[in-house]
């Protein structure tokens, strides 16, 4: 899989998961969410986890994505599917454009559009299969699948 994700914004995303389970749980501070994470990650502290990604940078990143990937439902029970979500749809519009978007409306096409789809349940699956659980994976799928068709971005930009 290749990158989607600079390493400050995989930290930020780890902070927003860490702050959406302590409103949902309602109780201890976010300290302790944090922390919860970076133990899922093998580090001792936030801050230790923190400073190796910063430090790291792109390198490592990879292999710490897929450990939090299978550690968040530990880690954070409420937040996890969502988190799970939010990455999973990162990686789909830095890989894939919408057909509404992307498109021209087609009647002589099976998806109505000028641009063939892909799959998104396969594609999220070969992509992200190894890394959640399939509880996470079918919402995702769902939600996806309900912004209408996705097809391949043959564009060279790469946005963050």
């Amino acid at each position: 899989m290749s990158y989607y994700l600079s390493p400050n914004k995989f930290l930020i995303n780890l902070k927003r998961a860490a702050k959406a389970e302590k409103r949902a749980a309602g109780t201890g501070p976010l300290a302790q969410y944090q922390n919860d994470l970076a133990k899922a990650l093998g580090f001792q502290s936030w801050a230790l986890l923190h400073k190796n990604v910063v430090k790291d940078g792109f390198r490592n990143l990879q292999d710490r994505r897929e450990q939090i990937g299978r550690g968040i439902g530990r880690a954070l029970p409420i937040a996890a599917s969502e988190y799970a979500y939010r990455d999973i749809e990162t990686f789909m519009c830095s890989a894939f454009e919408r057909c509404a978007v992307y498109s021209v409306p087609s009647v002589e096409t099976p998806n109505g559009y000028s641009h063939s789809s892909i799959s998104v349940s396969k594609t999220v699956r070969e992509e992200f299969g190894d890394i959640y659980p399939e509880e996470f994976l079918l919402p995702a799928i769902k939600r996806i699948e309900e912004m209408g068709p996705w097809t391949e971005d043959e564009s060279e930009l790469i946005f963050e």
